[in-house]
């Protein structure tokens, strides 16, 4: 009957082994998959936050582009509110000027 124990026990070994293996490998798949739904998460994130700082950078750039297009119609119409007030200004010297140039160039008989 020693050999017969010896095989029970061998056989309780062999079933343990197998639990201790099987528990193994479940535990390793469900590793494997924390650890590829953890990466997958991490890799959300990064684009997540990729996404954001581009929308930030987009409207930086907007709103500087807004700006010095603001700046530049505000220059533009300051040189046209100067030229005009130079023109109202001198509008009438600039009429006496070329009628005086007429006349003077008129010949004698018609003055």
């Amino acid at each position: 009957m020693p050999i017969q124990r010896a095989l029970t026990d061998l056989l309780t070994a062999e079933t343990e082994a197998r639990e201790i293996a099987d528990k193994a490998e479940r535990e390793a798949r469900e590793i494997r998959e924390k650890v590829k739904q953890e990466a997958e998460q991490i890799i959300e994130k990064a684009k997540e936050q990729e996404a954001a700082e581009t929308q930030k950078v987009l409207g930086e750039a907007q709103n500087q582009t807004r700006l010095a297009r603001e700046e530049i119609i505000n220059r533009a119409e300051k040189q046209v509110q100067y030229w005009d007030e130079l023109l109202q200004k001198n509008r009438g010297k600039a009429i006496d000027f070329i009628i005086e140039s007429v006349v003077s160039r008129a010949p004698l008989s018609e003055k």
